[in-house]
């Protein structure tokens, strides 16, 4: 197992605090700064690759305390991790088995209880009653700290069936297409626009 030194507070503090200033600083004077000429964007341009290359050192700084700390962390996590989705696993299958259960019951009784109306109707109601007793049996017994509520779910059986008002379009295609064929799709309903892009390459900008 790796050991593990782990930097002072104060020294994080410290070695973050200077930086965060100046970040802070930059970022106020960039919020007020105004593009209305060819010189003041070669020098927006000359600025955005002073922030990445700032950012790319004080990125560094923050993983020379953070990566050992990580390392670490996804070691620990990974011992523990095989216990704790087996204890999940066990839970989910409980679970299931305790609605299985229940659902079963719940048929049961419904089943029983309709047998019983008709026997009712015809006239037998000593089989009538004998089914309703039948029925109360399967009863799913209250235990403290467990409750059982009907929960509601579906799927889709026919997706032309459903009404408009339900279908949700899929936008992260439909973006994905109109950005593969650098053009507007034509697609109905769908409004395609280019924009700018920006792309600074530090090592090629003359400060």
């Amino acid at each position: 197992m790796t050991s593990l030194v782990v930097a002072e507070q104060a020294e994080v503090t410290e070695a973050a605090g200077s930086q965060t200033q100046d970040a802070e600083a930059s970022l106020d004077f960039i919020k007020r700064y105004e593009i209305e000429s060819g010189a003041q964007f070669a020098g927006a341009v000359r600025m955005v690759a002073e922030i990445k290359s700032r950012w790319n050192e004080l990125d560094a700084k923050r993983k020379a305390y953070t990566s050992k700390l990580a390392e670490i962390v996804d070691q620990f996590n990974g011992e523990f991790k095989p216990g704790l989705e087996a204890l999940k696993q066990a839970e989910k299958v409980l679970k299931d088995k305790l609605a299985g259960y229940a659902r079963t019951q719940a048929e049961q009784r419904a089943a029983l209880l309709i047998v019983a109306s008709g026997a009712a109707e015809a006239g037998d109601q000593s089989k009538a009653d004998a089914l309703i007793a039948e029925a109360a049996e399967c009863e799913v017994p209250e235990v403290k700290g467990c409750a059982i509520k009907e929960v509601w779910t579906g799927e889709v059986a026919d997706a032309s069936q459903i009404p408009r008002e339900y279908l949700i379009p899929d936008e992260k295609t439909l973006k994905a297409m109109t950005k593969a064929r650098k053009c507007d799709p034509k697609i109905p309903g769908w409004r395609a626009y280019p924009h700018p892009s920006v792309t600074i390459t530090v090592s090629r900008v003359r400060t």
